[in-house]
């Protein structure tokens, strides 16, 4: 798929992370059972994700993350959120 560095989303092919901005595109694919794996660190300490309200977290009360992320020894650094006034907030919302 277009927007990670390989993979189909399947348990044997999960879609490859292996930058932020493939992090990123996890939240346009909440439908639940997708398979995601890292591949490599992820530094979230960039443009666009460390300035202003920092991280947006993936997926939302209405439109919760129901997929499985495999992080594969693999670190995700950086993450900035500024978001005063929201509760139980993270990487995934």
């Amino acid at each position: 798929m277009e927007g990670f560095a390989g993979g189909i989303g399947t348990q044997e092919q999960p879609y490859e992370i292996s930058t932020a901005e493939h992090l990123n595109n996890v939240r346009n694919n909440l439908e639940p059972g997708l398979y995601f794996k890292l591949i490599d660190d992820i530094d979230l300490n960039v443009s666009p994700y460390k300035d202003g309200d920092g991280w947006l977290p993936i997926g939302s009360d209405g439109s919760a993350f129901r997929g499985i992320i495999d992080g594969n020894g693999h670190i995700i650094r950086g993450l900035t959120i500024n978001r005063s006034g929201v509760s139980f907030i993270g990487l995934y919302g």
